[in-house]
């Protein structure tokens, strides 16, 4: 007999859109009776430029990830992120 999977974590990429803020709202409807945790991701990289010399900080970008991730944390949750959300 195959038992059933036993889910953990759903993942759900966050780029601050109106898509990835109901991505968010449906990923934590499922997390809550699957017992599992809702993890927001949002990804960023230090741009390559050829064509010119700029000093480019990696705290600029995260930051500016960060900023986006917790924006649409806030429009999905308001300010009571629910206790099963991580964000990364």
């Amino acid at each position: 007999m195959v038992e059933p999977a036993q889910f953990k974590k759903i993942v759900v990429g966050v780029d601050g859109s109106d898509s990835s803020v109901q991505a968010l709202l449906q990923a934590q409807a499922l997390a809550v009776p699957l017992g599992a945790t809702l993890e927001a991701v949002t990804c960023w990289e230090i741009p390559q430029l050829y064509d010119r010399y700029v000093v480019l900080q990696a705290d600029d970008f995260r930051d500016s990830a960060e900023k986006v991730q917790q924006d649409a944390l806030t429009r999905a949750f308001g300010n009571e992120v629910p206790p099963t959300s991580r964000h990364a």
